[in-house]
């Protein structure tokens, strides 16, 4: 499963898949997009990939961030967001 290490959503959920059989996690750092096509064509690493996906006994090029290696620890949520949820907290709570 290859990820953007900065998109919440799609490391939550590639780690929820972490440590089943088969499955490979490899985080990209610093890519936010659910796109990750993009960065692996960026880094010139589409054709290794590909490769790895269809090879009958694969392993990974040395171009790829395991996600055990990568930092994977929680972003802080933007401030605006935060202020945002916080907002809505209150509202909710204050219709009850």
């Amino acid at each position: 499963v290859v990820f953007g290490a900065e998109n919440a959503g799609d490391r939550t959920a590639a780690l929820r898949l972490s440590g089943l059989p088969s499955v490979v996690l490899e985080a990209l750092p610093d890519w936010k997009s659910h796109d990750v096509f993009g960065a692996l064509l960026r880094a010139g690493r589409l054709d290794a990939v590909f490769g790895w996906l269809t090879a009958t006994e694969f392993a990974l090029d040395r171009g790829a961030v395991l996600a055990a290696d990568a930092d994977l620890s929680d972003p802080r949520p933007p401030p605006l967001l935060f202020r945002a949820l916080r907002r809505l907290r209150r509202a909710l709570v204050g219709r009850r």
